[in-house]
């Protein structure tokens, strides 16, 4: 059944943030921002959000069964270190994947 959920947890990134990144390109021409292109700015945003996906599915898949067995409360447990993870390898990603794709260099 995990694998089932985390190939769900996929699917929708994939939507999510190729929408993230065509709103941010519409953001930008409305603004008058400069952008690298609209292709670049929703390939950085899709392969970020992919690589943080993954992060993510593993911490929580991870903390989920170590919180089952030591007993305790996922509430408790799982879900701060997967937000607190998440919040360092999110940005990580997305700086990582803007520097892979060479924007602002």
């Amino acid at each position: 059944m995990a694998w089932l959920d985390i190939s769900i947890n996929f699917l929708f990134a994939a939507v999510v943030f190729t929408i993230v990144g065509i709103g941010t390109d519409i953001v930008s021409a409305i603004t008058g921002r400069t952008s690298p292109g609209s292709l670049v700015i929703v390939g950085i945003a899709f392969t970020a959000g992919m690589m943080a996906t993954a992060i993510s599915s593993m911490v929580a898949y991870s903390t989920a069964v170590a919180t089952y067995r030591f007993g305790l409360d996922p509430d408790n447990y799982g879900i701060p270190v997967s937000s607190s993870v998440m919040d360092l390898a999110g940005t990580f990603c997305l700086v990582a994947v803007i520097l892979l794709f060479g924007v602002g260099t």
